[in-house]
Formats: C-alpha cells, sequence, structure tokens
C-alpha cells in the first residue's frame, strides 16, 4: 500500500511526543503540609526543598551546598546508598493506555556526595503502589542522559521511551535493584557526616510523563531526527530503552514502499577518522534494528558522515549533543 509524503510526515511526527503531562505538580512548585502537593513519601524522608521556605534548615543546608538556579522554586532531594534509596511516588492523573507509547523525563542534579557521576535514573510505573519492604527486583524504566553518565553539578535532563502495558496508575522514583551501584560508596554516617565519600544525593525537577500525540502534517521532506539518548556518548551500541521508539518507527516505515537511507553523524570532538568509523556504525545499528524488525534490507542505504552538516553550533555542550544523531530519509527515487 503506497502513502502520500504528507501522511507519511503525519505519522513520522508522533515521535516527537508532544503531550499532556499526565502528572500533577511534577515542577514540585505546590506546596502541601509541608511536603510537594501529589506526592507522598514511600520510604525514608525525601527532602521537599523550595527556596521560599527560608525557615526550613534543610533548606538551607542545601543552598549551602547546590546552586539551584532556575525560574523554578520547588525541587525534590533524595538520599541514594548502597542499600537502597530514599522513595517518592505519585498516583497519575489517569491510568496509561495498553500500547500507547509515553515519554518520561526528568531534569536531575546530582548534587553534593556525587561527584563520581551516575549511569541513570530508575522509576516504576506500576498498577498499584509498591509493596514495602522492597525485597524483590522492581521492574522499572531506566531514564538515561545524553552523556555517558549524569554530570556533577549540572541540571541533567534524564528520559526514557516506553510502551504501556495497560492501566498502570502510580509513579515511583528510587535507586531500584541497585542500578548505580558503582557510583554509590558505603554510606558511612551518610549526610550528618558531610564526607564526599559516604553516599549521593539526587535533587529531581520538572518531571514530565506524556502521552505521544501526532501533530498535524506539514509539507516538509519525510526525515526523522534520532538524538544522542539512543547511544551512550562515543558509543554505537543501543540503548535497551530505544526498542519502543524503533517500533514506531518501523510501523510507520513498513507502510511504504521505496528505499530509505540512514544517515549517522557526531560532533566536531575528535578525529575526522575516528568520526567517520562512529557515525557509520550508528547508522548501521539502526539498520540492524530495523531489519531485525522485518523490514526489507534490500531498501535500506547507510552513511556515516561525522560531523559534517550540523544542526547546531558545536561550540556548546547542548548544540554537540544535537549534532551527535542518526537521521533517516525517505529516497525520492
Amino acid at each position: 500500500m503506497k502513502i502520500s509524503l504528507s501522511v507519511l510526515v503525519f505519522l513520522l511526527a508522533s515521535i516527537s511526543m508532544l503531550g499532556q503531562n499526565l502528572l500533577v505538580n511534577g515542577t514540585f512548585e505546590k506546596k502541601e503540609q509541608g511536603f510537594a502537593e501529589g506526592w507522598t513519601r514511600l520510604k525514608g524522608t525525601p527532602d521537599y526543598i523550595h527556596l521560599d521556605d527560608t525557615s526550613n534548615a534543610n533548606v538551607i543546608a542545601q543552598r549551602q551546598f547546590i546552586d539551584l538556579k532556575g525560574q523554578n522554586r520547588g525541587f525534590m532531594g533524595m538520599v541514594l546508598t548502597q542499600r537502597g534509596s530514599e522513595i517518592f511516588q505519585q498516583q497519575l492523573s489517569a491510568p496509561l493506555s495498553k500500547g500507547e507509547i509515553y515519554e518520561l523525563s526528568v531534569k536531575v542534579l546530582a548534587g553534593m556526595w556525587c561527584r563520581p557521576g551516575f549511569e541513570l535514573i530508575t522509576a516504576a510505573v506500576s498498577p498499584i503502589p509498591l509493596a514495602l519492604p522492597i525485597k524483590y527486583p522492581v521492574k522499572c524504566l531506566k531514564l538515561r542522559a545524553a552523556t555517558e553518565h549524569i554530570p556533577f553539578g549540572e541540571w541533567t535532563t534524564v528520559k526514557v521511551i516506553f510502551k504501556a502495558k495497560g492501566n498502570e496508575r502510580f509513579i515511583t522514583f528510587g535507586n531500584f535493584n541497585g542500578e548505580n551501584s558503582t557510583f554509590i560508596k558505603s554510606a558511612g554516617e551518610l549526610i550528618e557526616l558531610g564526607t564526599e565519600a559516604s553516599c549521593s544525593y539526587l535533587i529531581f525537577d520538572d518531571v514530565r510523563l506524556e502521552l505521544a500525540q501526532r501533530p498535524k502534517a506539514k509539507k516538509a521532506p519525510a526525515k526523522i531526527i534520532l538524538e544522542d539518548f539512543l547511544f551512550a556518548s562515543g558509543s554505537f551500541t543501543l540503548f535497551p530503552e530505544s526498542a519502543p521508539m524503533l517500533d514506531s518507527i518501523f510501523q510507520s516505515l513498513s507502510t511504504i514502499e521505496k528505499k530509505i537511507t540512514i544517515t549517522g553523524y557526531t560532533d566536531n570532538v575528535g578525529s575526522i577518522e575516528s568520526n567517520k568509523i562512529l557515525s557509520l556504525k550508528r547508522a548501521e545499528a539502526v539498520k540492524k534494528s530495523l531489519i531485525s524488525r522485518g523490514f526489507p534490507e534490500d531498501r535500506i542505504n547507510t552513511e556515516g558522515l561525522q560531523e559534517l552538516n550540523p544542526i547546531m553550533s558545536n561550540d556548546t555542550a547542548f548544540g554537540r549533543q544535537k549534532n551527535r544523531r542518526v537521521e533517516i530519509t525517505i529516497d525520492e527515487d
């Protein structure tokens, strides 16, 4: 079956994951009875930090160690140790729909005692609240940054795209299954000791859980841009969490009868030769994933164009992140 270019763009545009936030008070700006409205402490005493609350000793302590710049005034803080973490939770404003694709994103700040950096953030979506104490592996989502690790002292966006099983009503944040054990040292006396070798501390802001929506079709070249969230920095191995996004891409592309070209790009860090190899291997990784889903191999071309055709300046970290990408275009012939 053939479809028009405008309809194809309509289908592909859904991958942008624009939609309505299913979380209440995801910015932690509203407070109720001394805690963030809509959120509950499930384990430990996760900190509710509101910069206007100057009488709170904990808020004053956080401001001494952490530069909480930004327009928002409210934040959530969580201690992580080798034996677990504090946990906080919210009931979603609506249950998730079976088979729908969602994006969960969070801005995190690796604060005091976090200098080694984290690999990822873990969160669970479930039909009922998690049972405490947690003595079993938790099926959790893994939110990753565009860089290899979440850096210390910088607001960093982490996210994951996933397919809902259906009727998930709760979202829970914690360090599940010891995912960050490599970077978390002995807890010791925790924050009371004030030692950089004790534990790790994370600040959360702008938590968003969105359903994919389909914007109106645009008269533009049929192109999909896959950002660097698919790969670790300097790697061409796809994150397992990229599977739902690649499923959506395959479903859209499987309705056409034309060839596609997958082009890999890097930023300008590193040699031209190494970047050319890396960009091609990233394109090949996406090609392999589409073939495994059933897309005909003879209809896929790949190329690696290293740092050519940047979409933003390479003078900033954000610009370099945007330039590290893979593009899929529909061949006109």
